[in-house]
């Protein structure tokens, strides 16, 4: 029987072959896009170091232990901006150091007569101050904890100090504790928390302690035995301590700041009179120890800084006599950012927390990256320890297992000759994969770990990272991987011209109760913070 017209189209588009198509379709424009992205990213990079003819500059902003969390943010959004000052590609670096440390190293051996005119402001005329300042660079900028500080620093005929322009916005300061117990002490009085264990360490945290101590009461031979709480140990050391739970004093002179960085579980009481802390920003004019394009690209941070939230000038000094009178005796103490008191160390292990042990090490032979002197550094380290277990992983252009730990019962390999055998060809150049490399490069390092040694994951970085993801999400990925039963250490080095103004970096050190280093070159530089890092024999 023949077909008869229904009015209707006879013809139809079949579905799967035409969601194909789409699918195509879409996923070429995806392509398309990510191609012209990547294109306008690299255009981008290639702009700004078109504009840097003459190649990078580093800026070392060094802030005191008081101030650094405020100060590193800011660091970091400057080197976000890719600033260039005068044909140079400006790289912020962020180093920690006490107000009078820096005065004294401003005035190299003149110490003792830097308080001279400044009699309201702290003075500190001992040797111990001279010696704890001696491996401190003269910064670009300097946030010291108070403007008395900067008068000091003026009387120095090694650098020009230029009037402060910008302050940092108000810091908040008091007493750190659990909690669960500051919320119980949410409501105390100084005269309440005075009757607590309070550590207010010395050393390069002295400005900051003079302040909480003045507040606390009984005068500096109390302020004394509050600093005596602490040992050695900086605020950062003691602020790790009472978060894991291993503290035998209730609280730590802190400001909000420190408490961010000191990462999750603590909590600041300020009473209603807490002191605040004015941080000025100084910068130095050229000549001596300053030159002219140091000196340029501070005062370009500066006016940066002060589009940025800090402009708060202070009316005055939070430094009283009763201040200066506590700071007198605390700045004398000499600390060590390096101990780690025995209830941090590794549980299982005999040997002090600086002995050679099992280390992964995370290198980064990116782009900048001077890989041979990188490759001299490491393997100069692990012939100068050569009874650790090693092994060597990178991270650009890719991630590279070169050389896998050794098992932890293989006591006739421990790895030294394979990592120095990829140390003579490290890869080099690409850009660097750092976060997914961090993160598997724990869990391989807990996963071969040896209980009868301290256990590391020695990381070298230049602080970039191309790989896309996200660093506070990578942070808590590392987080969900800790074990108390296998634990393992992370120690960061930032590399020469490195970013170490990236939080993220010192949270992942500070959760594992390692450290974030800085390397001042290649040379001695690095290998100072590789032993510290990998162990000594």
């Amino acid at each position: 029987m023949g077909r008869h017209a229904s009015g209707e189209n006879n013809y139809r588009v079949a579905k799967g072959p035409f969601i194909a198509v789409l699918v195509v379709i879409v996923l070429v424009a995806a392509v398309f896009a990510w191609v012209n992205l990547r294109k306008s990213n690299d255009s981008s990079i290639d702009a700004d170091r078109a504009r840097c003819t003459k190649g990078d500059l580093t800026l070392v902003v060094t802030a005191d232990p008081a101030a650094v969390g405020s100060a590193q943010k800011l660091v970091q959004d400057y080197g976000e901006s890719h600033p260039v000052v005068r044909d140079f590609c400006v790289r912020p670096q962020i180093t920690v150091a006490g107000s009078q440390e820096v005065v004294n190293a401003l005035a190299e051996a003149d110490a003792a007569e830097a308080g001279e005119g400044a009699p309201e402001g702290p003075a500190a005329d001992d040797s111990a101050a001279d010696e704890a300042s001696a491996g401190i660079m003269t910064p670009g900028v300097w946030i010291p904890a108070d403007i008395s500080f900067v008068d000091q620093a003026k009387n120095s005929d090694k650098v020009k100090v230029n009037n402060p322009k910008t302050w940092l916005p108000p810091i908040a300061s008091g007493v750190a504790f659990t909690t669960n117990r500051a919320d119980q002490l949410n409501n105390a009085t100084w005269e309440e928390l005075a009757g607590l264990r309070v550590a207010a360490p010395g050393g390069s945290d002295a400005a900051l302690s003079a302040v909480i101590s003045a507040r606390l009461g009984g005068g500096p031979d109390v302020a004394r035995e509050r600093a005596d709480l602490g040992e050695v140990y900086t605020s950062n050391t003691l602020l790790t301590m009472l978060s894991q739970n291993v503290a035998d004093f209730d609280g730590v002179a802190a400001t909000q700041p420190m408490l961010q960085m000191a990462g999750e579980g603590l909590k600041l009481v300020s009473p209603a009179d807490a002191p605040q802390l004015h941080a000025p920003v100084v910068t130095f004019g050229s000549g001596g120890k300053i030159d002219e394009n140091t000196a340029r690209a501070a005062e370009d941070f500066r006016n940066f800084a002060a589009d940025h939230g800090a402009d708060g000038e202070a009316a005055e000094s939070t430094f009283g006599p009763e201040v200066a009178e506590n700071f007198g005796v605390l700045s004398q103490i000499q600390t060590d950012s390096f101990a780690l008191p025995p209830a941090l160390e590794q549980p299982d292990a005999q040997q002090p927390a600086t002995a050679v042990g099992s280390a992964l090490l995370l290198a980064d032979t990116s782009e900048g990256v001077d890989v041979g002197a990188l490759s001299a550094a490491l393997t100069g380290a692990i012939d100068a320890a050569p009874g650790g277990r090693y092994g060597l992983w990178t991270f650009a252009p890719e991630v590279n297992r070169l050389a896998e730990l050794p098992a932890p019962d293989d006591e006739a390999n421990n790895g030294a000759d394979a990592v120095k055998g990829s140390l003579a060809e490290l890869p080099a150049g690409g850009e660097a994969q750092f976060w997914p490399a961090l993160i598997d490069a724990y869990q391989a390092a807990r996963d071969t770990y040896s209980p009868d040694k301290p256990n590391r994951l020695v990381v070298l970085t230049s602080g970039r990272d191309a790989s896309g993801a996200d660093a506070a999400e990578s942070v808590e990925r590392i987080k969900e991987l800790i074990s108390p039963d296998r634990p393992v250490t992370i120690e960061v080095i930032v590399l020469p011209d490195g970013d170490s103004s990236i939080p993220e970096l010192q949270e992942v050190a500070n959760m594992t109760t390692g450290s974030l280093r800085i390397a001042a070159d290649y040379g001695d530089g690095l290998a100072s913070q590789l032993a510290v890092a990998i162990g000594t024999e």
